[in-house]
């Protein structure tokens, strides 16, 4: 559990790069084009993480960290 938070922030830290390699020779519109109807596209994929990395991992980050100041809560109803 030690290595877990270091861990997801070097991939966290790596995201970003790697999307910038995968699609900096690629046309904009292949990125907006999903590859089938009802799938996403890679432009709908890189949007999913982003807000992902802004809004959900923050809140489960902090809960796993528990409250400023110290002391970790008692785990409550599903897990982080």
């Amino acid at each position: 559990m030690e290595h877990l938070i270091p861990h997801t922030l070097s991939i966290l830290r790596t995201t970003p790069r790697r999307w910038e390699d995968l699609t900096a020779s690629l046309p904009a519109e292949l990125l907006r084009t999903a590859p089938a109807r009802g799938e996403w596209s890679a432009l709908d994929c890189l949007a999913h993480l982003v807000e992902t990395e802004l809004q959900v991992f923050p809140v489960r980050v902090q809960a796993r960290a528990g409250p400023p100041g110290g002391g970790r809560p008692a785990p409550q109803g599903a897990a982080c």
